[in-house]
């Protein structure tokens, strides 16, 4: 075989190897910006969580303190 020809088969392996890693990078960076959406998306929903459980510690607070109230 001649150096041309090893040469050109060479070129053609990595050539397709760089598509192929190019492919992959591509599918990676889609499933990263699907993670990304659903982390955004729980980030969003823990937030609305604590301002709930926020909004109810003062509920009780302020029930404890009208019971404390009405029992004295």
């Amino acid at each position: 075989m001649d150096l041309r020809v090893k040469s050109d088969g060479f070129c053609v392996q990595t050539s397709t190897e760089l598509h192929e890693a190019q492919d992959r990078i591509e599918e990676l960076r889609a499933e990263r910006r699907k993670l990304v959406e659903r982390l955004t998306e729980a980030e969003a929903t823990l937030e609305s969580h604590q301002e709930v459980n926020n909004s109810l510690e003062r509920r009780i607070v302020d029930v404890n303190a009208e019971a404390t109230t009405a029992r004295q």
